[in-house]
Parts: C-alpha cells; structure tokens; sequence
C-alpha cells in the first residue's frame, strides 16, 4: 500500500504544480496596438506630445482569441495613463477605423463611432504621466 503511494506521489506534485502555474500561463499573452492618435501641440497644456493608443491583449491560451482584453493607453513614451476598455461591437476592424480622438487643453476625448464619448479629465493623465 505504501509502496502504491509513493509511486503515485510525483503525479500528485506535478497536478499541485499545474495548478498553481495555470494562472499565470493564463496571463501571458501578446499585445497588439489596434490604432494611434498622436496629440496637437499644446494638449492638456503640456509642452510635450502625446499619443492615445487602443491596444489589445490575447491570452497565448486562447486559441481562438474570443476573450481579448482592451485598453486606451495614453503615454508621452514614459508613463502612462491606462483605463480598461471592452469594444461594443463584433467587428472589431470597423469599429476602430471609426473611432476618434479629441485634444483639449483640460480634457481627451475617444469618440467611438456610435457617437459615445471617454473623457479623460486633463488633471487625472497628467497625475499619471507627470506634469
């Protein structure tokens, strides 16, 4: 009996192991920028340029790539401002060429083409990526 137990104990560890890891694997995936709107000069009163970027993200374990994870990154190429975003719509290729960007000097605006609107406040980018 013991013997039968001993045998069986490195299927145990490696199933404990496989279960620990598989969160993480999970996460791993490859980003892809979908589109870039670089800003005007003068944008959230900021000397510098920046740009808005829609990204996506698939997991390597998701073959078929249906649950990808969106997000609008705006960045001066160091820090950056990340809010997480979900594409309402199925055509994922028409929905991007149509949506637009706003520069403002107290706000940004991501205007999706059904005509609903992001705004990011001028104060709560520059708290992320620095005055």
């Amino acid at each position: 009996m013991r013997s039968k137990l001993f045998r069986l104990l490195p299927y145990g560890i490696l199933t404990i192991l496989l279960l620990l890891a598989a969160p993480l694997v999970a996460r791993i995936g490859s980003m892809q920028t979908l589109r870039t709107w670089s800003s005007t000069p003068g944008a959230l009163g900021l000397s510098r340029p920046l740009t808005l970027s829609l990204q996506s993200q698939v997991a390597y374990v998701d073959v078929l790539a249906l649950y990808s994870t969106e997000r609008l990154l705006i960045t001066d190429g160091g820090y950056a401002y990340v809010h997480e975003f979900e594409i309402p719509s199925a055509d994922t290729k028409a929905f991007v060429q149509g949506c637009r960007v706003t520069w403002d000097t107290n706000k940004v605006e991501f205007i999706m083409p059904g005509g609903e609107t992001l705004t990011f406040p001028a104060q709560v980018v520059i708290q992320q990526t620095g005055p």
